[in-house]
C-alpha cells in the first residue's frame, strides 16, 4: 500500500511548503513590476485629430544674431475666450407663441449691436429665464425660450449675418422669462 509522499514531506518540513508559497508570490510580484515597468515606458496614447501636445518650434540661423526659436502657433479657426454679452428685456410669452413682430423685434436689436458687425459666431450660450429657483420655477419654460432665441438666431445666420454655421446651446437661468441672456463666443480675427 503506497501513501502520498508530498503529504509526508509537508508534515516533516513546514517550512518547505511556506517558503515554496513564498517563491510564487515573489514570482508573481516580479511580473507585476514588470508590467508596470513596461506601461510606465511606452509612448503616450495618440491625440484626437486637430490636437497639439506642444507648439512647435522652428530654428534660424543668421549671420548677425547666432540662433533664435519662434514657436509656431496652430493653424485654424478659433474662439475668442471672452464672449460678447448680450442681455435683452423680451416678451417671452409672444415669443414662443410664434409672433412674427416678437422675433423681428429680437433679430433688429442682435443686428444693431456693434460688436456683432462683420464678425462670425462659433458658440451661442443661449439662458431663458426659469422664473426663479423655487416651485414656481418652469425649467421647460426656460428650454422653450432658449431654443425659440436659438432658432431666430439661426435664421439670422441664413440670411448670412454673423450666425453662419453656429452651435447653439440652450440653458436655464433662475431669472425672469422676460429676461434673456446670451454669451456669444466669436471667432478670432
Amino acid at each position: 500500500m503506497r501513501t502520498s509522499t508530498g503529504r509526508r514531506r509537508a508534515e516533516r518540513d513546514p517550512g518547505n511548503a511556506v517558503f515554496g508559497s513564498i517563491g510564487w508570490l515573489f514570482a508573481d510580484l516580479m511580473l507585476a513590476l514588470a508590467l508596470a515597468f513596461i506601461v510606465a515606458v511606452t509612448a503616450a496614447p495618440p491625440l484626437p485629430p486637430g490636437a497639439q501636445a506642444e507648439p512647435t518650434t522652428t530654428t534660424t540661423t543668421t549671420t548677425t544674431p547666432p540662433t533664435t526659436t519662434t514657436p509656431s502657433r496652430p493653424t485654424g479657426p478659433a474662439l475668442e475666450l471672452d464672449p460678447v454679452k448680450l442681455e435683452m428685456p423680451i416678451d417671452s410669452a409672444a415669443l414662443l407663441g410664434g409672433d412674427a413682430g416678437t422675433a423681428q423685434g429680437l433679430r433688429d436689436r442682435v443686428r444693431a449691436d456693434p460688436r456683432l458687425a462683420g464678425r462670425r459666431a462659433g458658440l451661442v450660450m443661449t439662458f431663458g429665464g426659469t422664473g426663479g429657483s423655487g416651485q414656481g420655477a418652469d425649467v421647460t419654460r426656460g428650454l422653450a425660450i432658449a431654443d425659440r432665441v436659438n432658432g431666430v438666431l439661426g435664421e439670422l445666420g441664413a440670411q448670412g449675418f454673423v450666425f453662419d454655421s453656429t452651435v447653439y446651446r440652450s440653458f436655464i437661468s433662475l431669472g425672469s422669462p422676460d429676461a434673456l441672456s446670451m454669451d456669444v463666443y466669436l471667432f478670432k480675427v
